[in-house]
């Protein structure tokens, strides 16, 4: 067969090819190509310093202290069992051994001294795994973890003084090392529950100063030096550490298969990775677990610089001491992409998903700044770099909530950070290929005259950066970052803020990039924007000194000669930007907030110079009176808002006072001007509301203003004399205003009275009219001396009372009236009482009550009304058909129910009138009736009324007796009312309660009224709720004086008795004597 072309792949190729040449081709190989880079007529740099991070040593092995101690033949075998669980690595084993050397070996060892003994023995044990147990991902075997050593630690001696004996004289460094720094670790743990418990046995055990004791583990230099190595390590190599502590099992080659009659035994399947097969008490992956030991380094790391701070106190010492941290990698932690853009190496973020780790990073670094403020001007650059262009761009707002005070501190403390991190990305920038994109971040800038003149390129990413921030509303925290925005301006050099093109436009268009890209649009608009507009004109002021400033020139824009004409140019853009967009409502700040931040600039720009007020000042009248000569716009209402705050803000004489009453006078011109051209209109063309709601805020705003003038007062009298009704239909707010401001009783006296006598000719729109009045008079806008002169409205409120009381649909009439009737200034000599003046007399209303049936409306009503008897029910009263309205009610129903809504709105009234009760109680058991059986005819109420009125009647009666019968009098009280009925006379001080007890028993006309009963049931429900044994003897003595006046009225005692006292003989031996009187209706009750 012939030899034709292998059907391998390249890559195939290659790796026999280099299996071919051996090692000395690998070798070749693994050289890789060098490529001349372009030098672009440029010198070449050198290579920035790639970063470092130490790589932890391999694991050793670590043998069980169990086995090379000889402790497994010390201890029992229970206790033997217990430890070496401890060395297993399922999860549940590791914590079951825990909690049973907590609950039943350490309990036991604080009463049994051999107990105490095999514990002591088997601390090394303990400490072997102490590491592991406080770096485990489960959060519950850390606690128990940590709980067991604290408990250990407070055993009775020699326990804590073996512990640390054994780590100072016995563990070797590395052991003491990983011991030591894990137990710190679980004292600044990531969670707060683990951490607590932690730090309370850290704090207590372990110090870096004093007299060294058996019961304290004293930090000396070196176990301080080692801490603080393993603390790097945590921090870099996270990973490294773990594996460390946690060092993987051995794995056993598989074996070759076996051949098996001249064919391969099959191979074992490989296990997969299950989720079980990983522990089903997995609670973190491999980057939470590395964020969760950063996150402890860094609190270590803290404690560490207190604790050397405290020691140390020399300048060279502490600048040694802090050389590992100037590592670009380390501080890493505090960005949040994938990889940093100011790290040359691909290597991954350590903050990359992290907040946590980010917000720890950046306190540590507040911590730095506090304690070693003097002593960090070597690692400055690194810091500026990772701080600079980290900060910028953090998407997260806790980390920047914990951002803020770090940040500004060290840009205060160290203002040239924008240039070195400049100079270090142009340093740094070293690669051909980026050559070309760079180019456009890359600005020459001189140096100042000091140094060396040469022209110097620098890269501006994290001024860029800076700006973009801007544009992004402070990436989404613009309440926690617009105020902060003026310190850090104030720390960027001019030398950067002149590296681009018109800085001073440049800076300002990426302020209000917010605005334009809707990056405030949130939840708290409103809030957001007040900082926005607080921002932007502390940092107007700010650029202003230093652009009239020795520092000006290098501010100035490509355009600008002058400093002066600049900074002048600058206010109108400002003044005139801000207007406009709190005019348009992009910039969404409430009108007193913006007006205060409005005249607080002014001011400081009147104190710093009378010239910049000037700039600013014509450039805002300007643009106010620019709208105010469009015709037909609106004035807005932030107009009048900001003057009356800059007439408050400036003080009275001075320039800014005097040029806000000029605007404030020509604003109030306008107003009228305007306010006479709409009253002039045609009157069926209905006007602007919103353009009048905007003069009457300006005529509200300065109504004090307005009535200074003669003239103008005068125009003013005469147009609201010449307009009333016109005002009265469409801007009754004026009038209002009017008659608040003007300070002329004379004058108001005059047009109230026009008012009253329009409104009295046009009663078809008496409630468009009225009702604005009624309120304005209800919250005391309206003087008192406001009264009519005679009977202006007397016909107008007759004609609302008749509309009222004639039983159409009322509702807006009754309102009206009520409002009419408390209102002094409309009716001042109406007082009326309703009960007495308006609705029927109570001898009248028992009239109408008595001429309708006292039957209930079905006989079937007896089966849920034990008063009701199967032969209480009349054939006549079906032909009987009063008059109904429109509503379902008859004459005595819209009359009671008139009084029902009365009493629940004046109790008093109820209260004085008890005697209505009666009719209440009638009309409720009326609409029950018909809500029992709805097709029964009622004698109260039509088959057209609406059943949701009845319902809602029935509860409010049921409401109102609750009230009127919760009566307050002494104890005895219903024994001596009894006594009263019996004896059949009503003393001259009883109360309405007594009287109408006295009515509803007594009275001749209601003998034997089923009715009447069942509303004496309701009342007497109530009373004898809470009725003694004595109270029911003496309704049993009641009941015999009127056992021959209606077997209603006796069956409804003898109820309520066995109610009151059912164990009472009086009343048992009394229902044998009503059944002799009437066998046949006692029996059937």
């Amino acid at each position: 067969m012939a030899k034709g072309k292998s059907s391998a792949s390249s890559a195939t190729r290659k790796k026999h090819a280099r299996k071919a040449a051996g090692p000395q081709g690998a070798e070749e190989h693994l050289q890789a190509p060098t490529k001349e880079k372009k030098t672009k007529g440029k010198k070449s740099k050198e290579p920035r310093k790639k970063v470092y991070i130490p790589p932890v040593k391999p694991a050793p092995v670590q043998p069980d202290p169990l086995e090379t101690l000889g402790i497994a033949q010390k201890i029992s075998a229970e206790l033997l069992v217990v430890l070496r669980k401890l060395a297993k690595k399922d999860q549940v084993t590791k914590r079951r051994a825990l909690e049973d050397l907590q609950a039943d070996w350490l309990e036991k060892a604080k009463k049994d001294g051999d107990v105490l003994s095999q514990l002591v023995e088997a601390l090394p044990v303990w400490l072997h795994h102490v590491p592991s147990l406080f770096l485990h991902p489960s959060r519950r075997i850390r606690l128990l973890s940590i709980s067991l050593h604290s408990s250990l630690l407070n055993l009775p001696n020699p326990v804590a003084e073996q512990t640390f004996f054994f780590l100072r004289e016995v563990a070797d460094c590395d052991q003491a090392e990983y011991v030591i720094g894990s137990w710190s670790m679980a004292a600044h743990d990531a969670d707060r529950q683990v951490s607590t418990y932690a730090r309370k046995s850290w704090d207590r055990f372990v110090t870096v100063s004093g007299e060294a004791k058996d019961t304290m583990l004293v930090l000396d230099e070196a176990l301080f030096a080692r801490l603080w190595d393993f603390t790097q390590r945590v921090l870099l190599d996270p990973s490294g550490v773990y594996t460390y502590v946690n060092p993987p099992q051995s794995v056993i080659p598989a074996s070759i298969p076996r051949r098996s009659g001249g064919r391969s035994a099959p191979a074992a399947k490989k296990e997969e990775d299950t989720p079980r097969s990983r522990g089903e008490e997995e609670e973190e992956n491999d980057r939470d677990r590395k964020a969760r030991l950063r996150i402890s380094g860094f609190g270590v790391a803290e404690w560490i610089l207190n604790a050397h701070s405290r020691l140390n106190s020399e300048k060279k010492e502490k600048e040694e001491f802090l050389m590992p941290l100037d590592n670009l990698a380390l501080w890493t932690a505090l960005y949040h992409g994938e990889y940093a853009s100011f790290v040359q190496d691909e290597l991954e973020s350590f903050g990359l998903g992290q907040p946590g780790v980010r917000r720890a990073a950046w306190t540590f670094l507040q911590a730095l700044l506090r304690r070693c403020q003097d002593s960090l001007q070597t690692i400055a650059p690194t810091l500026s770099v990772a701080v600079l262009r980290s900060a910028w761009v953090e998407p997260d707002v806790g980390v920047r909530n914990s951002m803020w005070v770090p940040l500004l501190t060290f840009l205060k403390e160290y203002p040239h950070a924008w240039e070195i991190e400049a100079s270090s990305d142009d340093d740094n920038d070293v690669d051909s290929d980026s050559e070309d994109e760079d180019d456009a971040h890359k600005i020459k800038v001189s140096t100042p005259k000091n140094q060396v003149t040469e022209n110097k390129i620098i890269v501006l990413h994290a001024y860029e950066e800076f700006r973009q921030f801007l544009e992004l509303g402070c990436m989404g925290s613009p309440v926690q970052g617009y105020p902060a925005v003026v310190i850090v301006l104030s720390t960027i050099p001019p030398s950067i803020l002149s590296s681009v093109p018109a800085p001073i436009q440049t800076l300002f268009t990426s302020f209000w990039g917010a605005i334009d890209g809707r990056a405030l649009s949130g939840l708290d608009r409103t809030a957001a924007s007040a900082a926005f507009l607080s921002s932007v004109l502390e940092c107007t002021v700010f650029i202003l000194r230093r652009l009239l400033s020795d520092q000006g020139p290098s501010l100035l824009g490509a355009d600008d000669n002058d400093q002066r004409e600049a900074a002048h140019k600058l206010l109108e853009y400002q003044m005139k930007k801000v207007w406009e967009e709190l005019c348009s409502g992009s910039l969404k700040v409430e009108e007193e907030v913006a007006s205060a931040s409005l005249a607080k600039t002014l001011s400081t720009l009147y104190e710093w110079e009378e010239d910049l007020f000037n700039a600013a000042w014509n450039s805002l009248d300007s643009t106010i009176k620019a709208h105010l000569n469009k015709s037909g716009q609106v004035i807005p209402s932030l107009v009048p808002v900001m003057l009356k705050a800059f007439r408050i803000s400036f003080p009275p004489g001075t320039h800014p006072a005097s040029a806000t009453g000029t605007l404030t006078t020509q604003v109030i011109h306008t107003a009228i001007a305007q306010f006479e051209q709409l009253l002039g209109s045609d009157e069926a063309t209905a006007p602007d509301s919103t353009r009048l709601e905007s003069l009457v805020t300006v005529l509200d705003t300065f109504g004090e203003e307005l009535f200074e003038d003669k003239d103008l007062t005068s125009a003013i009298d005469n147009t609201c004399l010449q307009h009333t009704y016109r005002l009265l239909t469409i801007s009754p707010a004026t009038l209002i205003v009017y008659l608040s401001h003007r300070h002329s009783e004379e004058c108001c006296l005059r047009l109230w009275r026009a008012v009253l006598r329009a409104i009295a000719e046009h009663p078809e729109e008496l409630f468009l009219t009225l009702s604005p009045l009624l309120v304005a008079a209800e919250r005391h806008h309206l003087s008192k001396y406001l009264q009519p002169s005679e009977d202006e409205l007397d016909g107008t409120i007759s004609q609302l009372l008749v509309i009222a009381l004639d039983g159409r649909n009322n509702t807006e009439s009754l309102k009206l009236l009520q409002q009419i009737l408390t209102v002094p200034e409309v009716a001042p000599d109406l007082e009326t009482d309703v009960i007495k003046d308006i609705l029927p007399q109570q001898a009248e209303l028992d009239v109408m009550l008595d001429r309708l049936p006292p039957y209930p409306a079905d006989a079937s009503l007896a089966v849920v009304d034990p008063l009701v008897l199967p032969g209480d029910w009349s054939e006549a009263a079906e032909s009987e058909q009063p008059e109904y309205d429109f509503a379902g009610y008859s004459a005595y129903t819209r009359a009671t129910s008139s009084m029902l809504v009365h009493f629940l709105d004046d109790r008093l009234s109820a209260k004085a009138n008890v005697w209505a009760l009666r009719h209440l109680l009638a009309l409720s058991l009326f609409a029950q009736e018909l809500l029992y059986i709805s097709s029964a005819q009622s004698p109260a109420f039509s088959s057209q009324v609406d059943k949701a009125d009845l319902e809602n009647m029935v509860a409010q009666t049921r409401r109102l007796t609750t009230y009127l019968l919760s009566h307050t009098g002494n104890e005895g009280w219903l024994s001596q009312v009894a006594d009263n009925l019996v004896k059949g006379k009503v003393q001259p001080n009883a109360d309405g309660v007594e009287h109408l007890l006295h009515s509803l028993i007594r009275s001749p006309r209601n003998e034997d009224n089923v009715r009447e009963s069942r509303i004496l049931h309701i009342i007497l429900q109530h009373l004898l709720a809470s009725a003694s044994k004595s109270d029911a003897d003496q309704f049993v003595q009641l009941a015999r004086t009127i056992e021959r006046k209606g077997i209603s009225r006796l069956i409804l005692l003898l109820h309520m008795k066995l109610i009151a006292n059912p164990s009472s003989s009086r009343v048992l031996g009394y229902c044998l004597i009503c059944h002799t009187i009437c066998p046949g209706t006692a029996q059937a009750r």
